[in-house]
């Protein structure tokens, strides 16, 4: 019992270290091991975050999964404005955190 307490505390501060706000209410944070997510007001959107096995980077991010928000809001694509704003957000997250990534198409 003790152990599960310990495992579900170091997952809440996990997640609290991998959370990055941003000036106009959006944040982006890591989802798991293979995703990140932007969220902003009522939306959110995962994004293709993988470990890379190349010499000097850590993560390749997959931009054509940027391009709509997940469900209820599905329906709704993003604009080539909002998919240039968070792909710099994910820079800044990811150089803020000495993460060295590569974005593929």
């Amino acid at each position: 019992m003790f152990h599960n307490i310990l495992g579900k505390l170091k997952e809440i501060f996990m997640l609290r270290s991998t959370i990055q706000n941003f000036s106009d209410g959006s944040k982006l944070h890591i989802l798991h091991r293979y995703a990140l997510r932007y969220e902003k007001e009522t939306h959110s959107l995962d994004i293709g975050f993988e470990m890379a096995l190349e010499s000097g980077v850590d993560r390749i991010i997959h931009s054509k999964s940027i391009y709509k928000w997940n469900f209820p809001h599905e329906a709704e694509l993003l604009s080539l404005a909002e998919q240039k704003d968070i792909l710099e957000k994910i820079k800044f997250y990811c150089e803020s955190r000495n993460l060295a990534f590569r974005i593929e198409e």
